[in-house]
Formats: structure tokens, C-alpha cells, sequence
């Protein structure tokens, strides 16, 4: 089955607005990240990424 071109722009523009959220709000001010935050964020992203398949 091929994929379409839109299909690998709408993924582009989502992946794009993922990196954005997280270097943009999520990662405002510089700190250390604990291992509670990554462990959430990874679970995070874990679940989504679950979710969309």
C-alpha cells in the first residue's frame, strides 16, 4: 500500500507541533530534568505515540 504525500505532510506538521510544544512550553527555563519529568514526558509520548497506531 503506498502512502500518500498528504499523509507525510499532516505527520511533518504534527511531529513539528509536538517539538514545538515540548522546546516551547514545556522546556521554558532551563533546569535540571528529574527523573519523576522524564519518566512522565517519556509516558507521555509513550501514550501517544500508542494511541495514533
Amino acid at each position: 500500500m503506498e502512502t500518500g504525500l498528504w499523509f507525510w505532510l499532516a505527520f511533518l506538521a504534527f511531529t513539528g507541533a509536538l517539538l514545538a510544544f515540548d522546546l516551547g512550553v514545556l522546556h521554558r527555563r532551563d533546569h535540571v530534568i528529574r527523573v519523576r519529568e522524564a519518566l512522565l514526558l517519556s509516558l507521555f509520548y509513550i501514550a501517544l505515540g500508542s494511541g495514533l497506531n
